[in-house]
């Protein structure tokens, strides 16, 4: 296998022709380096070409007369060594493209493509999905049957700490798991009227 690949590596240059010539590759021209000038005036006669025409140009600009070579040498004696270093200076690079404005993000719509919740704890779900009931908020179901009453006779009981509602022999408890005390016989009878009244099947 491993053979069979590199004979199939070397099957383009085995096809390829002897006599082709390579593309030729061109490299940019560099650009060539500005000759440093000594302090002071500079002659026009050490200047290159392209010094000399960027002076022509700044100082057709500046008003100075270019119409011939002797009135452009004898304007650029007189010039400030600092007007002829900014005649000559080479342009500054153009500065980069700005990049191209960023696309505004696409505004979705509350609605539109969301998917339904799992579950709706809210009365007013804002993904369109039905409002609940109140059994559904509370995790109940609406349709519950009712439960038969787990007692069957209610009476009342004296004891020397008060006097305690039975339910079936088994004493009536506090919400904190104590057996409920009252103390006077008219208070236990009116818990255990309360008691009595329940109906057989109690709707929860």
């Amino acid at each position: 296998m491993k053979r069979r690949l590199f004979l199939l590596a070397l099957l383009p240059a085995a096809c390829a022709d002897p006599n082709q010539v390579p593309p030729a590759t061109t490299a940019p021209l560099a650009e060539e380096p500005e000759p440093v000038f000594a302090p002071g005036p500079i002659p026009w006669d050490s200047l290159t070409q392209d010094q000399k025409r960027r002076a022509r140009e700044v100082m057709g600009r500046l008003g100075y007369d270019t119409s011939s070579e002797e009135a452009i040498i004898a304007q650029w004696e007189v010039l400030p060594p600092a007007k002829q270093r900014f005649a000559i200076r080479r342009p500054p690079p153009p500065p980069p493209p700005p990049p191209p404005p960023a696309r505004p993000a696409a505004r979705r719509s509350r609605t539109s493509n969301r998917r339904r919740p799992r579950s709706c704890s809210v009365l007013r779900c804002r993904a369109g999905c039905p409002t609940p009931s109140v059994a559904e908020v509370l995790g109940m179901s609406e349709a519950r049957p009712p439960v038969r009453r787990p007692y069957e006779s209610v009476r009342v009981e004296a004891r020397d700490d008060g006097h305690v509602v039975l339910l079936d022999a088994k004493p009536l408890r506090s919400p904190a798991g104590t057996v409920l005390r009252a103390p006077s016989a008219a208070l236990a009878a009116e818990i255990a009227r309360e008691w009595s009244e329940q109906p057989p099947r109690i709707d929860i």
